[in-house]
Parts: C-alpha cells; structure tokens; sequence
C-alpha cells in the first residue's frame, strides 16, 4: 500500500488527495486509522497501467477505521473491510467506482453515504457475516454476493426498511447461528433480486432485465430457531433442471424453529417455503404468486412443501401457487384454521397427517 499501517499503528489522515498508486492506496492491519476529507481519484488509464482490481482503503486482520467526509472514484474497491472489529463509514461520496464498501465478518457502522454511477450503489456483503456493528440493520439498502454464512454462533438482526438484493443465481443465506427478521409493519425488511426495481431502485443500471422466480437461492436455516416478523421474500427458490436437482424454498427451515408473522413470501421457483423436521407457526401472512411452470423440471411453484414437520397456520392467504401445500410422504402433523383454509384452492392433502 501506499501508506501502510500495522502492528497496533494509529493514524490520521486527512485533506490528502490520493491518484496513482499501487493496488492498494491505504492499508490498514490489526491497526486503526481516521480518515477524512481526502479525495481518492483513479483515472482509467491509471487503473489500466495497474492491471485494475485497485482498492482505496483496505481493512484486514481486526484492523478499524473512522472514513468519513471523503470522495471515492474510479476504482474497482472504494473500501474493503474485512475485520471483525466496528468501523464508522460516513458522509463518504463514492461514483465511478465498482464496489463502493465491501464487507465480511462484521457490517460496519454505515451513515449518510452517497452513492451514485457505481457498478453497485449500496455496500456489497460477502463471505461470512459474524456480527452486525449496528444492533439491527435498518433503513439501508445491501447487495449479497454469493453465499452468505451467519456461523454458529453468531446473531444478525433485519429491521424495517432494509432492503438484502442477491445479485447472482447462486446467491443464499446459510443460517447456522440466529437470523432474526423483526420490522414493524408498514416498513417491511425486503429480500429481493437486485434487477426488483420495485425496491431498493436504482442499486445496478438493469437495462431490460427484470427479476424472474429463481433469480437466488434461498434463506435456510437449519438447527436454528428464528423469528421472521413483517418481511417480504421476492423471486427466490432457485432450482436448475441438472443433474443433482433437489427441492428448494425461498425459506427452508431444515431442522429449525420458526415464527413468521406478516411476512410476504412470492414468486418463487420451487416453492415459497420448505419445512423439513421444522416447526412452523405462521399467522397473518401471504403465501402468493408461487406459479412458476417449467415442463423441464419437476413439479414447482408449490406456496409450502413440508416433510416431517408440525405446521400451526393462522389467518393466512394462500393465493395464485400451483399448489398451496405439499407433503413429501412423510409424517406431517398440520393445524390450520378456517380463515386460512377459506383460502386455499389447490391443498394437496400429504401422506401421513
């Protein structure tokens, strides 16, 4: 890095500008470091003659940042944190540049960004998420890359008005410690596709792509308890007619607890929720718009599959699904009240209930 700060270094760094460097501009190791009101500006050709792949200001190894009040552009990383110990990323301007904040381990403090002309316009998680910095991510916009991991262990809490865009078909989050959903109702927590335009607009330039069912994988939960309150799920449920195919569910609840009250769950591939050895009490929801046919595939666009599971339904839709409720051969104990089951048009009764 052009300036490289370890070994436990303490750094100020303001009102610099930063142009041609090497791949990193500041590198911050087991370290911390302020930085304010610096301008960090790649031109193309600067970037060409580095090869690209440049990153601002690198975070790693528990190192810790104060970033705020500087101006990011052209590059392929704005900031990259990798560390498990809180930063503070606020008032920052980032255009022109790929990935504006890119995170793992830990969701840094994340204020009063603008974003605008970049590959991505809102922060990129990858990897593992251990902890969130803010108590419940709320009223922020992210993208997910790839698979996302919540390790034993951990607790990540979803609040009102944050908006979770899978930005590939591959994308998913594996729950191994507690992933609570918790929004008031009016100011859903939305888990969507980055090409939905209907929430969180203007993250990508979309062009003439729009979101299909399967657009991502799913949210599975498994050995878990997790409770999943005023939240929409949107296009995933992702299955592919290769070789190895096996069901999947926008929320799969594998060997877990679950509540989910006021939640939306749609447009799904396979199926809006699968229930395997779970226990599931669902009230006041929509399980909706779950119809997706593809004659190459095996039977999909089912609102709730469920295989050795005891399922409680209260005062919930079940709308335009090509099937409402499946069961996979296996004991299912079902309570569903009459309001739920006024409902249903296509319930096809399981093996063993």
């Amino acid at each position: 890095p052009t300036i490289d700060i370890r070994n436990n270094g303490i750094a100020d760094i303001e009102n610099s500008s930063f142009s041609n460097f090497g791949l990193t501009g500041i590198g911050i190791n087991s370290s911390f470091a302020t930085i304010s009101n610096n301008t960090f500006a790649l031109s193309a050709e600067d970037s060409a003659s580095q090869g690209g792949n440049i990153t601002a200001v690198s975070i790693t190894n528990n190192g810790g940042a104060y970033i705020w009040q500087n101006t990011f552009s052209g590059f392929t990383d704005g900031i990259q944190s990798e560390s498990r110990t809180c930063s503070n990323i606020n008032g920052n301007t980032f255009g022109n540049t790929g990935y504006p904040v890119t995170m793992s381990y830990a969701i840094p403090f994340l204020r009063d960004n603008i974003y605008s002309g970049n590959q991505y316009n809102a922060p990129y998680i990858s990897g593992s998420i251990e902890k969130t910095c803010d108590d419940i991510i709320s009223d922020s916009v992210f993208v997910l890359g790839g698979q996302i991991n919540i390790p034993l262990g951990a607790t990540v809490s979803i609040g009102s008005n944050a908006i979770m865009k899978f930005s590939e078909r591959n994308g998913k989050i594996d729950v191994l410690g507690t992933m609570n959903v918790i929004a008031k109702e009016g100011s859903p927590a939305i888990f969507t596709s980055v090409y939905d335009e209907e929430y969180g607009a203007g993250v990508i330039d979309v062009g003439t792509i729009i979101p299909s069912p399967g657009s991502w994988y799913n949210v599975y939960f498994q050995n878990t308890s997790s409770t999943i309150k005023n939240a929409i799920f949107r296009y995933g449920g992702r299955v592919s007619s290769g070789i190895g195919f096996s069901p999947n569910g926008a929320l799969y609840f594998d060997g877990s607890a679950a509540t989910l009250d006021g939640t939306t769950v749609e447009h799904a591939m396979y199926a809006g929720i699968i229930a395997k050895n779970a226990i599931l009490a669902i009230s006041g929801s929509k399980i909706q718009n779950n119809n997706y046919y593809n004659a190459n595939l095996p039977f999909t666009g089912i609102g709730l599959k469920t295989a050795s599971s005891s399922i409680v339904i209260t005062n919930t839709a079940f709308s335009d699904n090509r099937a409402d409720i499946i069961g996979d051969g296996a004991l299912n104990i079902f309570n569903i009240d009459v309001a739920t089951c006024g409902s249903m048009q296509n319930f096809v009764l399981p093996d063993g209930v």
